[in-house]
């Protein structure tokens, strides 16, 4: 169902994170007294009739997942194009039905299981998206579909044993199941190309539908272990759990005759996944979430956070060991649409504030410091730093923030001396030009990747198949 626009509550990235969250205070098992989407803020969460949280819903994302829930009874995909200077909207989606010889590698027992699923997912009462929906009820179902798939893809390898190319493009249609092909269009001066850059996977693929039965699945045996007076459980930490992101499930796909690895999740149901043959994976996703038209969501891994937080601990001892400077300089390469550096700014922010505590200088005495940011990257340089963009964007609107970014993206001293100045730059720019000195900057840092490379392994004894390799270079 839809409901009418109120207040924004706070994000959660899942109905099982918010679970644990709740559990973490209540000690028992929570239950959802209410859900619906909202236009414009994401799906509303009610747990226990009292505490209330949204997921994020992306607008393309959304259209797209309602496009497969509508056509159950046939297989296929969605393709968006991408370019530096469109952001997609839902007439960009564009459907690809898969040869109808790929429906006889499954069993009637499959066919029924999908057309249950979908239709208890679109139907059903509250969301009409996985995102958001209890997924338990259905563990049966969605077990049935994913070792139908498996089977299914099993057939077709054994089949394919000859390596003939329809084997080939049936297994890598089915692999694509239920995703959006992202296909970028390159002119040179002759003709044009195309080549497929990369995959989203929806919540609908059979293999992400188990991990989040799964994820659902075990937060609440965690919770109902505590509940236990015989058992002595303690629940881990919703911090700690945010840990299962789950994104690397499946961990490789293959289509076109590429390896495509897992690379980010723009939004936790929908993970990214890049060719292997991209040469720059950085500008692939920042373009893909730019097109996404992605605003001020923290989307950040496990990971991310760490390092956003290592990153915040340097400069934090820069500016102690050159307590004098009062505008930080830094420069940023390959830093992406800079969520990790937005996030440790706004933790240096916040530490240079005092925070909400009260700590040997209050915050009014702590002299005012800004920053300036030179965001360097490939060509088109307006997707970098777009989360600086959209944050300004948003608070300019008075939508408002989170506390921290409130307080990093709040206005100067006058327009002279910004509180935060960014600036987006190619990379060729960071070099000395003309016999002129680079710009100086306090410190620069940059974001680097390992790139993954395929390689096929030779046979080893037991088994049946080839087996493609990882190489990371």
């Amino acid at each position: 169902m839809e409901a009418p626009a109120t207040t924004i509550f706070p994000l959660t990235r899942s109905l099982p994170d918010f679970l644990l969250e709740r559990a973490a205070k209540s000690k028992n098992m929570p239950q959802v007294t209410w859900c619906g989407v909202e236009k414009g803020t994401g799906i509303k969460l009610e747990l226990d009739s009292r505490q209330r949280r949204r997921i994020a819903l992306n607008p393309l994302l959304e259209e797209a997942e309602r496009r497969f829930l509508a056509e159950p009874n046939s297989l296929g995909c969605l393709t968006l194009n991408l370019s530096p200077e469109i952001r997609w909207a839902k007439e960009d989606l564009q459907r690809i039905p898969f040869d109808n010889d790929l429906d006889r590698f499954f069993n009637k027992e499959w066919w029924t299981a999908r057309r249950k699923l979908f239709a208890e997912v679109r139907d059903g009462i509250g969301t009409n998206l996985v995102e958001g929906r209890e997924l338990l009820p259905f563990l049966e179902d969605i077990l049935l579909y994913a070792r139908g798939y498996a089977r299914c893809l099993e057939t077709i390898l054994e089949e394919g044993q000859a390596q003939d190319s329809t084997s080939q493009q049936n297994l890598s249609d089915i692999l694509q199941l239920d995703s959006i092909r992202i296909i970028e269009h390159s002119k040179s001066s002759d003709h044009q190309a195309s080549r497929l850059v990369g995959l989203l996977l929806s919540p609908l693929h059979p293999v992400r539908l188990l991990w989040h039965v799964a994820h659902e699945a075990l937060i609440r045996d965690w919770i109902k272990r505590v509940g236990e007076k015989s058992v002595k459980a303690v629940l881990p930490k919703p911090e700690i759990a945010l840990q299962l992101d789950g994104g690397n499930c499946p961990a490789f796909l293959a289509a076109a005759g590429s390896m495509f690895y897992y690379f980010e999740s723009p939004f936790f149901f929908w993970p990214l996944y890049i060719n292997a043959q991209e040469e720059d994976p950085h500008r692939v996703a920042a373009l893909i979430r730019w097109s996404l038209g992605l605003g001020t969501l923290e989307t950040l891994t496990a990971g991310q956070n760490i390092a956003a937080e290592a990153l915040s601990q340097r400069l934090q001892a820069y500016l102690e060991l050159h307590d004098y400077v009062r505008t930080l300089k830094v420069d940023a390469v390959n830093c992406g649409d800079g969520q990790m550096l937005v996030r440790a700014l706004a933790e240096l922010a916040d530490r240079d504030s005092g925070g909400d505590s009260e700590g040997e200088y209050p915050s009014e005495a702590a002299p005012p410091r800004s920053y300036e940011i030179r965001l360097y990257g490939p060509p088109p340089i307006h997707q970098i730093g777009a989360f600086f963009d959209e944050c300004a964007g948003q608070r300019r609107r008075g939508q408002g923030l989170p506390q921290k970014l409130d307080r990093l993206f709040r206005q100067g001293e006058n327009f002279l001396r910004p509180h935060l100045f960014w600036a987006k730059r190619e990379l060729k720019e960071i070099a000395a030009a003309n016999g002129k000195a680079p710009e100086e900057a306090h410190l620069s840092f940059i974001t680097e990747y390992f790139r993954v490379q395929p390689a096929l392994l030779e046979q080893m004894g037991g088994l049946v198949y080839n087996s493609f390799g990882h190489q990371i270079g």
